[in-house]
């Protein structure tokens, strides 16, 4: 009917809760942390969690920005993510997330977490990083560090280790100094241990100098001496050494060497070793030696009845009949007229 009131509808970003309003000016803007995209609402809406609103009368809800989040649905503001915790996209889903392990966050309102570098590792709160120890060594991004295995060659030295080192050879893993360390005299390593092995004297090995792989081998001729020496050493004249032993053993009798000899030299029948000389010397006339002498007294004399020899014999020979030896026992002379032998006689 004309003159009759008409009803209004709220506009968006406003409400009205009850009917029959006689003036628009009823309608009341939508409150902080609240929002109303739609004509004629009853009530507003809570922004979601992670969305906000600062002002009265929004018809949206702002987003939240990275680093920042809501507790609740219709807030007016977002907080910061505390330290160790992050938010990464615009609005997300309200709440902060902790940083994950070997990654921190050092100060509120983070939208990321970082890594821990190498030779430090997370502290458990997310909130920071510690360094390594000494023995102890870590990748980027771990949540501990690492002790290193000496016992398989690895050591670190000193704190902030991002990986530990190997002692190759010649060196050991020294687990107290934390360090490579070289093999001692008498020792060798081939790498990766934590104790260097003994060169075995017995069979002839030896090591005079520090840091090495391997022992020498003493060859023919030598032995290994170990001690102060760690050499291998010449055997001395009368003895002989085939190599790969500690000692020489003593030349038999009949038989000699020079220094450095690997096996003896046997003195031929009729001669015997002159050790003045080094060499082998024929039995004098009178005397001989079946099988080689180890000096001129074992070069044995014919004194038997008509025996005689001559310069170099390995036998006493007899004089034969009408003949005797003469007096050095050197030869032999035919018997004086008005005598007779029928040989081997004197």
């Amino acid at each position: 009917m004309p003159g009759a009131p008409t009803c209004t509808t709220c506009g968006e970003g406003k409400y009205f809760g009850s009917t029959g309003s006689p003036s628009q000016y009823d309608c009341a803007s939508c409150p902080v942390g609240t929002y109303s995209n739609s004509p004629g609402a009853a009530a507003c809406t809570d922004c979601e969690a992670g969305h906000y609103t600062s002002g009265t009368g929004t018809v949206t809800c702002t987003d939240c920005s990275p680093g920042k989040a809501t507790p609740s649905p219709g807030q007016s503001s977002c907080a910061d993510c505390a330290v160790g915790r992050y938010q990464l996209t615009s609005g997300g889903d309200g709440t902060c997330t902790a940083c994950d392990a070997g990654t921190i966050a050092t100060s509120t309102g983070s939208p990321i977490c970082i890594s821990c570098a190498g030779g430090k590792y997370e502290n458990g709160a997310r909130t920071g990083c510690t360094n390594c120890v000494e023995g102890t060594a870590s990748n980027p991004g771990a949540s501990e560090c690492t002790t290193c295995d000496h016992l398989a060659g690895y050591v670190a030295t000193g704190a902030e280790n991002d990986q530990c080192e190997y002692c190759g050879p010649g060196f050991k893993a020294d687990q107290t100094a934390h360090d490579c360390v070289a093999c001692e005299v008498g020792k060798y390593s081939i790498g990766g241990v934590n104790e260097c092995l003994t060169c075995v004297v017995g069979e002839g090995k030896v090591q005079g100098n520090v840091g090495q792989s391997n022992c020498v081998s003493c060859g023919a001729g030598k032995k290994a001496v170990a001690g102060t020496t760690n050499a291998c050493v010449n055997c001395p004249s009368g003895k002989a050494s085939l190599g790969g032993s500690d000692s020489c053993g003593d030349c038999a009798d009949g038989s000699h060497s020079d220094e450095g000899s690997a096996v003896c030299v046997t003195t031929p029948p009729g001669f015997y070793f002159d050790s003045t000389t080094n060499a082998d010397v024929q039995c004098p006339a009178g005397t001989f030696s079946t099988s080689g002498a180890n000096n001129l007294a074992g070069c044995g004399s014919c004194d038997g009845p008509g025996q005689f020899s001559s310069i170099g014999s390995s036998y006493c020979s007899v004089a034969g009949a009408g003949k005797n030896p003469l007096s050095g026992r050197n030869g032999v002379e035919n018997c004086a007229a008005g005598k007779f032998s029928e040989g081997g006689g004197e």
